[in-house]
């Protein structure tokens, strides 16, 4: 991941790119812009498996800047959005393995409009 131009705010936001270890070491952007703006941004790639990449997607245009969860295969194919519960901010994902070697995600939110107490 790393930031690209006309990508996000400031004319420049974070982009996932994919470089093959073999020569030739092209890189290959398999981001995509998602609606009219500008202002997306594609951040915290993890990796599932070998093939598919879990990722948030934050749209500055959105107050408090709006993230949605991801999941790609490495080529940019098939990008589909994770279906969460409503009425939350999303931030961190965090794949992993269960004990059993299921595939399960952690994902950290804040309920909207909860008042934030230590």
């Amino acid at each position: 991941m790393r930031r690209a131009p006309n990508a996000g705010a400031n004319g420049f936001g974070f982009r996932i790119f994919v470089v093959p270890v073999a020569p030739p070491l092209t890189e290959v952007n398999i981001s995509t812009s998602l609606g009219a703006s500008q202002l997306n941004n594609d951040a915290l790639p993890e990796w599932i498996d070998n093939t598919t990449l879990v990722f948030t997607n934050i749209d500055s245009t959105v107050t408090f800047n709006s993230r949605t969860i991801w999941t790609m295969k490495s080529d940019g194919s098939n990008r589909k959005q994770v279906t969460l519960p409503a009425g939350y901010r999303y931030s961190d994902v965090y794949p992993f393995l269960d004990s059993s070697g299921n595939q399960k995600i952690i994902i950290s939110a804040e309920k909207i409009g909860a008042i934030c107490t230590t």
